[in-house]
């Protein structure tokens, strides 16, 4: 077993500004965050 581990964490934001709700046109951009929990560090 390996002692490698990642946090991944996505929040999603709805870009109103870019969206069209008459052209069923929904805009959302992400955030996404990668952590590395592992003891020691890994490429």
């Amino acid at each position: 077993m390996s002692d490698l581990a990642i946090k991944v964490s996505v929040v999603p934001d709805y870009r109103a500004d870019e969206s069209n709700d008459g052209e069923s046109r929904y805009v959302f951009s992400y955030t996404v965050t990668l952590q590395n929990q592992s003891p020691t560090a890994f490429s």
